[in-house]
């Protein structure tokens, strides 16, 4: 029996806990990942139905993530309740911290627009889409659906 722990054990360590080393994720939700069966946290007027650790999501018909987003959080003053610092933003087993990290990563063909508050650029590649939106050239706000 000991042998069979021992075995086990090994294996969860050669094939990791989290999402898978090719796939992008947000605090541990990637698409095609089996959504939280307790989803609680209906979301109205969103761009998502669900949200749970700071990621709106959408489910299909098998429960599974279809489509997810991160919205950066301000209280009424303006004060930053969630952003890019808050979340584990994953990708090809590398965490992206700042907007530097995200650009250098998926931005290949960015270039700012000079002058422009709001600004976005979107990666794709065969099989998601991720859209990058920009405030005072910050990454503010990632949308990440299927291809």
């Amino acid at each position: 029996m000991k042998k069979y722990i021992i075995l086990l054990i090994t294996l969860l360590l050669l094939t990791g806990c989290g999402a898978p080393k090719d796939t992008l994720s947000i605090n541990g939700m990637y698409l095609g990942k089996k959504a939280p069966a307790d989803r609680d946290h209906l979301v109205m007027d969103a761009s998502f139905t669900y949200m749970d650790k700071d990621v709106g999501y959408d489910v299909d018909s098998e429960d599974r993530i279809e489509y997810m987003a991160f919205y950066t959080m301000s209280d009424a003053k303006g004060a930053r309740i969630c952003d890019l610092s808050d979340i584990k933003f994953m990708y090809h087993g590398e965490r992206l911290i700042t907007t530097e990290d995200i650009i250098a990563c998926f931005g290949a063909d960015y270039v700012p627009a000079k002058g422009e508050r709001y600004d976005s650029f979107t990666f794709e590649d065969d099989e998601l889409i991720a859209t990058f939106e920009l405030c005072d050239g910050e990454v503010i706000n990632i949308e990440v659906s299927p291809r």
